[in-house]
């Protein structure tokens, strides 16, 4: 079943999810032909000892 058909019903999967958002990225989760794959991406910006 395509994860797109279920809730995020795992508190794991939505904990993932918030955290993402909280750092203005997303998470996306698919399960296909037995594999569950997962992508998150968050965004970063630089500290400001990296700006040298």
């Amino acid at each position: 079943m395509p994860l797109a058909a279920m809730t995020l019903g795992g508190i794991g999967l939505q904990s993932i999810k918030q955290t993402a958002e909280k750092y203005r990225g997303g998470a996306c989760f698919e399960a296909t032909d037995g594999v569950f794959a997962s992508s998150v991406y968050l965004h970063v910006t630089p500290a400001a000892d990296d700006a040298e």
